[in-house]
């Protein structure tokens, strides 16, 4: 679930709806009609992140530097009893961006806060030639090339071909993957800065059964608002169609297995691609 604050909240909820028509069939939104640094919608908002049992974060992405910087203050002040992060788009590094990121600054309520979006680093060579996402996205496609040959699937299937030759739509998929990883960390109490490195990456048998459950559903959410439709086999990347878009209880048992099988392939992608050494083995639960 989230909760969109906008001015005009009503026309972006009906742009949003034609850019991406299945999104309110796939998730709750709520919707404030307002300004992000009014008091009353601070406290709508703070009143919404109060519940315990939510993971909550804040996002502001407004064009203007400067308000974006005060209102993350504003909210960090008005979450301060949480430890709820606070995204804060900044297009520079100067200034207001150099404040979050100095560990001496004595803003105390700034370490909260992490700023996203700088020029200086959408724009870096590593980003713009061949991001970290990136890198990740096609070591995930190249794992799960390799279980599904084990398993059978000939290499005339869509999903099968070299990373180059992949559909873009296959290939958005896969940097969608990549992308979630630091969710999926997290669930597992992995840091993900720390994640391949201080923290070395493994999973039990628990966690691979509860990560292989959110793989399939920040799969079946992707492929939604991208278009797909369920319909019977075989999938037809042409069509955007797949046999695969129901419910984890109602996949079959081989289809699982390719979930867990992305799982369980994190940890050898974070060692091939930090350097890092493998986890020892240790015990399931």
């Amino acid at each position: 679930a989230f909760t969109l604050v906008d001015l005009q909240a009503d026309r972006v909820r009906e742009r949003l709806a034609q850019r991406h028509p299945a999104l309110e069939s796939l998730c709750e939104i709520g919707w404030i009609d307002g300004e992000m640094s009014a008091a009353d919608t601070q406290c709508r908002i703070a009143q919404r992140l109060s519940s315990p049992d939510d993971i909550g974060i804040v996002v502001i992405c407004a064009d203007d530097d400067h308000g974006n910087f005060v209102t993350a203050l504003q909210t960090a002040l008005h979450l301060s009893a949480t430890d709820i992060p606070i995204f804060v788009r900044l297009s520079t590094s100067a200034g207001l961006a150099e404040i979050l990121r100095d560990e001496k600054s004595e803003a105390a309520l700034a370490h909260r806060i992490e700023a996203f979006g700088l020029v200086t680093e959408c724009c870096s060579v590593d980003v713009v030639l061949e991001n970290r996402l990136f890198r990740f996205a096609r070591e995930f496609h190249r794992a799960y090339v390799a279980n599904r040959a084990k398993a059978g699937v000939p290499d005339s299937d869509p999903s099968m071909k070299k990373w180059e030759a992949l559909d873009e739509s296959l290939r958005e998929s896969n940097c969608e993957q990549a992308e979630h990883l630091k969710v999926k960390l997290l669930t597992a109490g992995i840091p993900p800065e720390a994640a391949g490195h201080s923290h070395p990456v493994a999973f039990n048998d628990k966690q691979v059964e509860i990560l292989a459950r959110m793989e399939h559903a920040r799969w079946y959410a992707e492929r939604r608002l991208a278009g797909w439709t369920y319909a019977p086999p075989p999938k037809n990347v042409a069509h955007r169609t797949s046999p695969h878009l129901v419910p984890w209880e109602e996949l079959d048992e081989s289809i699982r297995q390719i979930d867990r099988d992305a799982v369980q392939a994190i940890a050898p992608v974070m060692v091939d691609l930090t350097g890092s050494s493998p986890a020892p083995t240790h015990e399931t639960s």
